[in-house]
């Protein structure tokens, strides 16, 4: 899981959902295995919080009590814009945010 370091600086388990991919030097170098964000919205225990960047991530977002657009790699689809209850474009402060409302 990608996001394994940022989740254990943290201190989150339980429940987490996530695609895949390897990582060498800091850098995603593939992605070998996409999250179904659809099949995951019926397996979540609400409320759950929902980070994203693509359109694909729209549904899901919308779903979670709290939805986070994250802009801190590319920019924002429109269709997450639309729905998000928070936007961030830093890292650092998604982090902030996470470890606040955690």
């Amino acid at each position: 899981m990608w996001i394994a370091g940022l989740l254990s600086r943290m201190g989150i388990g339980g429940n987490i959902f996530c695609s895949k991919a390897i990582i060498r030097d800091g850098y995603i170098e593939e992605v070998f295995s996409v999250m179904d964000k659809h099949a995951v919205i019926s397996q979540m225990v609400m409320p759950f919080v929902a980070v994203g960047d693509g359109n694909n991530d729209a549904e899901m977002i919308e779903a979670a009590e709290v939805g986070i657009g994250y802009g801190g790699v590319k920019e924002i689809a429109p269709a997450v814009l639309e729905c998000a209850t928070h936007l961030i474009y830093n890292e650092e402060k998604l982090v902030y945010f996470l470890e606040k409302l955690l």
